[in-house]
């Protein structure tokens, strides 16, 4: 039985690379023991000799332990040649048939002696004779069990010799005999196979080890002299006893005097208490993030270490691995605070804002301090806008924030709730006219004239009050009733502050005319698309148009979205108008040439209906338009808002072919995990961040590892409120594929698409270039 064979009774056994060597272990195994074997088989030949003299003819017999004398000469003589050499690392299976083939030689040898001379010996000769056998079959098995054919063949030849001896005898025990000696060779052969088994299973477990613990050194190697991580150990009182070299230039301390030093003297305070708090438990731990003690500038480690102990189970020092998560968390502080700080003023946004709104009012429902939440808006901003421009506007915006960081004092804690709109924390004011009184006070500073650009931008504030446990018993209550009195302090008399009551919930009722108008509007059609370009920044040449829609109302003119949809969304109106919508846009790009492709954004409201799926089918069925020319902007909100539903949804415009984008990026809770965890094909990088309030350096960090994280996924990047040549350059220089702003073009309507392509194109033809 060869060691392929064992491989394959025992499941994969060993690889094949490491047959050899397992032969050359089972073929050692024997040589060891040949000088025993030789002498045992040599008095037993004496033995047999003597016994049988008076028996056998003495030519025969001594012509059968001279063929037995040879036999064992030719293995002793191997035996000798062989002990002075170096063991041999593989053997082939030559040599295990030549051990098979001298097995097999010596069992035929002794074979002889029963068939020969057993049935016609005496009882005294005959019981020596048998005893002889029997040990010669258990012994020579056993001893022969490391390499499984050897056994097999001697068991085999001495057994069947054995049995012809019983079998010519005409004792009355013959037939008994003969089962006893059938089942005596069958439990020494079985007993054999399996050591065999045994040894080659031990002999691939110890090269399996061997193997870990070359490859475990090599890494180990590779590990200290190229990682990027270090290796530590420290005595029970947390004194470093051994490290790798990196973790003297990571420490930035010479190596000399590293060891015996604690390793809580290179950690800062705080993340000195941290590791010892968890080495006091006496248990592994992972990844502990801890700072360095350089106060000028910090470092942040990640360790993980596990405990040495001694034979008594006492801690006697700590094993571990560290590395510099430096880069790591100040890349994690960065992303947090693009989710928490509007861009734009630098104040924090509306989620940290309600956050912490929601702790002051868990404190007050238990006994704290009582908190207050205040809405406050910009009067007359939108004129700034219309007049001199969204970046005046921005500028406007950042003045506005700084002055109310300048004024406001500790008690209060202000956000930006989007827009012109500012959110106000009163904590600890002693009554609600001094929360007025403050409020008031803010409003008369914010009241004034602004420089901006060298021109006068006037603007005032109003603002609304909601007090907490009498005015809302949720933050989000409080926020919308803050809202709610704002909206009264606009209508009254602006530069006024107004608290929350609950005629202003039912005055606000009043409002839901407009819902009607809403549904008068989409049966009368007087909704229209106007489509804004999008081009791409390679190039200058048009890619896509972001279908925009607006509302021809009889009275008021053009109406812009911002007046209507949040009342389509709260009515459910939304969705009717979504579908129109999207049906007009796909009708209206099978105008266009075949590649330029067509952006349609959904609302969270929308994504809340199941039907939202057919409807997209029915658009592009019913227009022609193909899925790859249809892309759906969507945004965080609508991310956060929906979670299953926005999954199953995207995932099936993916296998649609249909793109979908990730609008206003940067401006909510942003998070990474959405660019994995959503089939996003585009982001779209808000106009904050590309003619924001930060610094240039800020923001084209910024947007340069968003457009490097896109570019790794495949995901294209487009720049929102490229107003300037300069802007649109310094997009495409950070890795912005493609751009959407005044620059290129405001919204136009749909009659004019077809003229504007030809003039781009003929742009293009002219070798002018929008990047250039």
């Amino acid at each position: 039985m060869t060691s392929t064979h064992l491989r394959r009774r025992g499941d994969s056994l060993h690889a094949p690379s490491t047959d050899g060597r397992v032969r050359a272990a089972q073929l050692q195994a024997i040589f060891r023991f040949t000088p025993l074997t030789m002498f045992v088989n040599f008095a037993n030949m004496v033995l047999v000799v003597r016994c049988l003299r008076h028996v056998a003819n003495p030519w025969a017999l001594g012509a059968w332990a001279s063929l037995l004398a040879v036999v064992l000469l030719v293995a002793l003589r191997g035996w000798v040649r062989g002990r002075g050499r170096t063991a041999r690392a593989t053997a082939s299976e030559g040599a295990v048939r030549r051990s098979t083939m001298h097995a097999g030689l010596l069992a035929c040898v002794w074979a002889i002696v029963p068939m020969i001379w057993f049935p016609s010996a005496g009882p005294e000769e005959q019981l020596v004779v048998a005893t002889v056998m029997t040990g010669m079959v258990c012994a020579g098995g056993f001893a022969l069990s490391t390499v499984p054919r050897a056994a097999t063949a001697y068991i085999a030849l001495m057994g069947a010799g054995t049995f012809v001896g019983i079998a010519r005898w005409d004792g009355d025990y013959r037939l008994v005999l003969s089962c006893l000696l059938i089942a005596y060779s069958l439990v020494v052969w079985r007993s054999a196979v399996g050591t065999a088994t045994l040894f080659a299973d031990r002999f691939q477990a110890v090269a399996d080890l061997e193997l870990r613990r070359e490859v475990i050194a090599l890494l180990l190697a590779e590990f200290e002299e190229n990682g990027s991580d270090w290796l530590f150990e420290l005595d029970d009182k947390l004194r470093l006893t051994g490290h790798s070299a990196r973790f003297g230039q990571v420490s930035q301390t010479p190596e000399a005097t590293l060891t015996g030093r604690p390793l809580v003297d290179l950690l800062a305070p705080d993340s000195r208490d941290t590791f010892l708090a968890r080495t006091a438990l006496h248990r592994p731990f992972r990844a502990l993030q801890v700072a360095t003690a350089d106060e000028q500038s910090p470092r942040w480690w990640s360790i993980s270490a596990s405990p040495i102990l001694s034979d008594d189970g006492t801690l006697s020092g700590w094993r571990g691995v560290g590395s510099d998560t430096t880069d790591v968390k100040r890349a994690q502080d960065e992303i947090e605070w693009m989710a928490r700080t509007d861009i734009l003023t630098g104040l924090p946004n509306r989620t940290a804002f309600r956050d912490r709104a929601a702790d002051a009012l868990l404190l007050a429902r238990s006994g704290g301090p009582p908190m207050a939440v205040g809405c406050l808006d910009l009067d007359h901003f939108k004129a700034v806008n219309d007049t001199l421009g969204h970046a005046a506007g921005d500028v406007l915006l950042r003045e506005v924030a700084s002055t109310l960081c300048e004024i406001a004092p500790d008690s209060v804690f202000a956000g930006r709730l989007g827009g012109d709109e500012f959110g106000l924390l009163f904590v600890g004011m002693p009554d609600v006219d001094a929360t007025i009184a403050l409020t008031e006070r803010i409003v008369g500073a914010l009241s004034r004239s602004y420089s901006i650009h060298g021109a006068d931008a006037r603007i005032g504030a109003s603002a609304g009050i909601a007090i907490a446990l009498e005015d809302g018993d949720d933050v989000d209550a409080l926020m919308r009733n803050a809202d709610l009195a704002l909206y009264r302090s606009k209508e009254i008399a602006r530069g006024t502050v107004t608290r929350y009551s609950g005629t202003l919930r039912r005055e606000a009722e009043s409002r839901r005319g407009l819902v009607d108008e809403l549904a008068l509007a989409l049966t009368r059609r007087e909704f229209v698309l106007h489509y804004q370009p999008i081009i791409d920044t390679r190039t200058g040449a048009t890619v896509a148009f972001e279908a925009l829609v607006r509302w021809q109302h009889p009275r008021r003119g053009l109406v812009a979205p911002d007046a209507f949809i949040s009342v389509a969304e709260s009515s459910g109106i939304i969705g009717p108008l979504g579908d129109w919508v999207l049906h007009e846009a796909c009708r209206e790009a099978m105008s266009w040439p075949g590649d330029i492709r067509v952006a349609v954004n959904l609302s969270p409201a929308q994504l809340g209906r199941s039907s939202l799926r057919q409807v997209v089918c029915d658009a592009l069925s019913s227009s022609g338009l193909a899925p790859g020319r249809l892309e759906l902007e969507i945004t965080e909100a609508l991310l956060l808002s929906h979670d299953q539903a926005t999954v199953r949804f995207l995932s099936d415009m993916q296998l649609l072919g249909i793109g979908v984008a990730l609008d206003d990026f940067g401006t909510g809770f942003s998070s990474l995990n959405y660019l994995t965890r959503y089939p996003v094909s585009k982001i779209k990088i808000d106009r904050s961040f590309v003619n924001g309030g930060a610094s240039i350096a800020h923001r084209g960090a910024i947007i340069e590892a968003v457009t490097g994280l896109a570019h790794k996924l495949g995901i294209e990047t487009t720049a929102e409120g490229v107003e300037s040549n300069e802007l649109l350059s310094w997009v495409t220089s950070l890795g912005c594929t493609q751009a959407q702003g005044y620059l290129i073009s405001r919204p136009i309507p749909a009659v004019a698409v077809r003229a504007f392509l030809a003039g781009d194109r003929a742009a293009a033809h002219s070798g002018l270039r929008l990047v250039g």
